[in-house]
């Protein structure tokens, strides 16, 4: 007996968010953000290319890698992310967390959670006394 008929289900894995990752995690951001669904990419382009500056930890590949991102990839695809960055112009300890974000398809199982409790972790590892969460507008 050879190969099951089952179809297998993708379980997300948390792993650190690498340079590859950033554009995926910038997307995923946007849509949370701006409240689109993945089928409107022409709209979501061009709502993209309006972001506010908080979007720079994404934006600028030297303060990505300055950062700690975590994601849950599932099938190959980012669908949650939290990462921590020390805070500009604050006091020595003082970090943010950001970039919190979960696919619509997998909201409710706690990934984003996971994501902003290894990106804690890691905030807490290189000396942080205070973390602020990160926000963007209003929604």
């Amino acid at each position: 007996g050879g190969g099951g008929g089952s179809a297998s289900v993708s379980v997300p894995v948390l792993r650190r968010a690498t340079a590859a990752d950033r554009r995926a995690i910038e997307r995923l951001v946007v849509w949370n953000h701006l409240s689109l669904s993945a089928d409107e990419p022409e709209e979501l382009e061009a709502q993209e290319r309006e972001l506010p500056a908080d979007f720079g930890v994404l934006r600028d590949a030297a303060s990505f890698a300055a950062s700690a991102h975590f994601v849950a990839e599932a099938g190959g695809e980012v669908v949650a992310s939290a990462g921590v960055a020390r805070a500009e112009g604050g006091e020595a300890g003082e970090w943010r967390l950001c970039s919190v974000s979960t696919a619509p398809s997998h909201r409710r199982r706690g990934l984003a959670r996971a994501c902003c409790a290894a990106a804690l972790e890691e905030a807490r590892a290189a000396g942080a006394a205070a973390v602020t969460l990160s926000t963007l507008g209003e929604r």
